[in-house]
């Protein structure tokens, strides 16, 4: 498997917190089940442990940039530290 270059590979399996901006509410988890995309920058899907209300229906799950997410004691991002 390729690995991303603008970040350190997320583990599946990973329990994470969404970024805020991603839904009005804050503090939202889930768990990292797959990956979406490929590139310099891998796109993550988060499912989440409730699903979200938006707009367009209900979200069960969503796709997050690697370098957005951060582990669910917030200790932990995967981030280039350079």
């Amino acid at each position: 498997m390729n690995n991303p270059t603008f970040h350190l590979p997320v583990p599946m399996n990973t329990r994470v917190i969404v970024p805020d901006y991603y839904f009005k509410n804050k503090n939202i988890a889930g768990t990292v089940v797959g990956v979406s995309s490929i590139g310099v920058i891998f796109t993550y899907i988060v499912l989440l442990d409730q699903q979200i209300e938006s707009e367009h229906g209900y979200v069960k799950a969503i796709v997050v940039h690697g370098p957005e997410l951060v582990s669910e004691d917030g200790k932990t991002n995967w981030r280039i530290k350079e």
